[in-house]
């Protein structure tokens, strides 16, 4: 399976929820292990990318928040 998305960068933020599997998904310069379970939340602006190092698929779901939400909330 090894695959990976390209590098990512924009406004927002995004919670991802590891389903089946097990990925690393770096933020800035820190690469995080992830499995089934884990919950990984950053700001959307640091550079980030997921990929599936490993030899079986990876299902994880990736929710996002636009860059209005936080403004909104006040």
């Amino acid at each position: 399976m090894h695959t990976e998305s390209k590098l990512f960068q924009h406004d927002g933020e995004e919670m991802h929820l590891v389903l089946e599997g097990e990925m690393d998904y770096t933020v800035g310069e820190k690469t995080y292990k992830l499995s089934v379970g884990d919950i990984l939340w950053h700001k959307s602006m640091l550079v980030h990318q997921a990929k599936n190092n490993h030899s079986k698929k990876v299902v994880y779901m990736t929710v996002g928040t636009p860059p209005s939400f936080m403004s909104s909330m006040v």
